[in-house]
Parts: structure tokens; C-alpha cells; sequence
């Protein structure tokens, strides 16, 4: 059984004045989560943990920290995005275009098209 996750405001009191509290609070329900999961999904869940904690430990501050760790979670629905794109597809052909680059794409030569780009880069 899951803890309780203490109110906003205790969070914040605490990210100001005792962080190692903080961290413990979060290792602790990080440790909850992973052992109520299922075997298939612990064992996903720990990669998960392990690559937000690895980041964690790369940044120089927790706002870095944060925005890593955003970078990630948008690269990851960026992911499942596109595979859903890819199954919806077949379906409606009109789906095929979007996404995709006027440099990939000749439909979409010479139209006023901006392709999105990310920034990665930290």
C-alpha cells in the first residue's frame, strides 16, 4: 500500500528547508510504486527509475534536473505519438502527411509549412 503523499505546501517547506527529507520521501514512494507493480512492468518501471536518477545526478541543479528529466518524458510521448501515427494510418491515409518535413515529403513542397524541431540540447 502506497504512502501518502504529503500536501504541496509540506513539499515545498521541505524542498527549502530539509531536502534530504525530501529525497527520502521520494526514494521511499519510488520504492512503494516499484513493488506493487507487476513483474513485467517492475522490471520496465526500474529502467525508468534508474535513467531519471542517473539524470538526476548529471545535473548541476534541480531546475537542470527538471528539465532533463521534461526533456525526457516529451521525447518518450514524442515516441508513442508517432507509433500510434504509424497504427492509425492505414486507416486514414489523410493521417500520412502529418509530421513530416517538406524536405521528406514532396506533397508538402512549397507549402508554407514549418517543421517543429526540438531542443535537446542542454
Amino acid at each position: 500500500m502506497a504512502s501518502q503523499l504529503p500536501s504541496f505546501d509540506a513539499l515545498m517547506e521541505l524542498a527549502r528547508n530539509n531536502p534530504e527529507k525530501l529525497e527520502e520521501i521520494r526514494q521511499q514512494m519510488s520504492a512503494e510504486i516499484l513493488a506493487d507493480a507487476t513483474p513485467s512492468v517492475r522490471a520496465k518501471l526500474e529502467g525508468l527509475n534508474f535513467r531519471i536518477n542517473m539524470e538526476r545526478q548529471r545535473c548541476k541543479n534541480p531546475l537542470q534536473s527538471c528539465m532533463r528529466i521534461t526533456a525526457l518524458m516529451h521525447d518518450s510521448f514524442d515516441r508513442m505519438r508517432e507509433e500510434l501515427d504509424i497504427l492509425v494510418a492505414p486507416q486514414h491515409p489523410q493521417l500520412r502527411v502529418i509530421n513530416q518535413s517538406p524536405v521528406n515529403n514532396p506533397d508538402l513542397q512549397g507549402r508554407n509549412v514549418v517543421p517543429f524541431k526540438r531542443a535537446n540540447s542542454f
